[in-house]
């Protein structure tokens, strides 16, 4: 009857094998939704196959037969999809802690080069400062220190000329 797509047969078929196919399938896959799911696949299956079914076979060995083969194919599935989120969660975090190395690690030669320039001499700091922070033209410079633009020159080269030995020194450059 179901090779000929009796619809009260797979009926029968559905209320006769659905609880036992559910309790076989749990065995192995614990989430009743996973198994309900899998379950109706199976008799999707002999319905899109009926047409091709063996009429003298047993349908119970051949329902647990499709059975296996799904819950076999979940597992492989479920494993696979269990591994590539593991070695996600790996580069992740290892991606990020390279990361938050990377921000400390610039962090520290940032708040080490402040250092630095705070160890210049006053003027000599507030001109580069001023420079290199404020964003300040020499110009602009000298006429809000009353200085001339030659002595603010003096001062930028002679801070940076500081600083980069104190860089090579400290970093090994």
């Amino acid at each position: 009857m179901i090779k000929r797509q009796d619809e009260k047969a797979l009926a029968e078929l559905y209320n006769r094998y659905y609880l036992p196919l559910c309790k076989k399938a749990f065995q192995r896959i614990p989430f009743l939704h996973k198994v309900e799911e899998i379950v109706q696949d199976v008799f999707i299956t002999v319905w899109s196959k009926s047409e091709t079914l063996d009429a003298d076979g047993n349908i119970r060995a051949y329902l647990y037969a499709i059975l296996r083969n799904k819950v076999l194919h979940e597992l492989r599935t479920e494993r696979s999809r269990s591994y590539y989120m593991a070695e996600l969660k790996v580069r992740i975090t290892e991606s990020s802690e390279d990361y938050s190395f990377e921000e400390m690690d610039t962090r520290e030669r940032e708040m080490n080069i402040h250092e630095m320039i705070r160890g210049l001499p006053p003027q000599c700091q507030k001109v580069f400062s001023l420079s290199r922070f404020e964003n300040l033209s020499y110009k602009e410079i000298a006429h809000q220190l009353n200085l001339s633009v030659n002595t603010v020159e003096k001062h930028v080269s002679k801070a940076l000329h500081i600083l980069r030995g104190k860089v090579k020194e400290q970093y090994k450059l």
